[in-house]
């Protein structure tokens, strides 16, 4: 996501140069070679970018860490179940639901462990709510009617080779995983009366169950 921003932040060589950077960090971290704090103040940086790519906006201390944030995102990390989130065959950040992410202003997921999709929380009880629930049959209704994707170039969606299998939320304040099958979650039959209202509540005319994959 930081890439795809990159050509609308400021000061634009200095950021290309903190990317690299940063890329080198999370290499170094991954094989136990780096400081996990000063890879936190890196992440409070690489959060701008991610506010430049999806809101147009820039803060004011570009390419400055949040000091403030540092030791909640330690904590955050040590409260993480990495066993749970450990993937056998595939790890896909930022999932996107290709052309049906468009249909609904933008869809996106925060992570793909194997077959199970993961929208992360940090509100501060670990309670599931309504909306929570709805959320997650809107990202089970758009996968299955226009797959996963990853966006790997500005308004670039590739389609990824993988099946959704379950549906979650991680409560990241209480190191807390919530999965469902996607069978636990509506009724026979469900998944194709939800997908027929998307397609005609929200995609192009035109558009009809026939044209997708809806298994369920």
């Amino acid at each position: 996501m930081a890439k795809l921003a990159l050509p609308h932040v400021p000061k634009k060589r200095l950021s290309a140069q903190f990317l690299k950077e940063a890329e080198e960090q999370v290499g170094l971290y991954s094989r136990g070679y780096f400081d996990t704090a000063e890879l936190a103040r890196t992440c409070t940086v690489l959060a701008k970018f991610d506010f430049v790519y999806r809101a147009g906006w820039a803060d004011p201390q570009w390419l400055v860490p949040d000091e403030s944030m540092v030791e909640e995102l330690l904590e955050l990390l040590e409260a993480v179940p990495f066993e749970a989130l450990r993937p056998s065959r595939q790890l896909i950040l930022n999932p996107t639901f290709g052309e049906a992410s468009s249909w609904v202003g933008g869809a996106d997921s925060d992570i793909m462990v194997d077959g199970l999709l993961i929208d992360l929380k940090t509100v501060t009880k670990a309670e599931l709510s309504l909306d929570e629930l709805r959320q997650l049959v809107g990202y089970g209704v758009l996968a299955q009617l226009s797959g996963i994707h990853v966006t790997d170039a500005p308004y670039h969606q590739r389609r990824v080779m993988v099946e959704l299998e379950r549906l979650g939320l991680y409560y990241a304040r209480h190191g807390r995983l919530v999965t469902f099958d996607l069978d636990d979650l509506v009724v026979d039959g469900g998944w194709e009366l939800l997908a027929d209202y998307v397609l005609t509540r929200f995609a192009p005319p035109g558009k009809s169950t026939s044209d997708f994959n809806v298994e369920r």
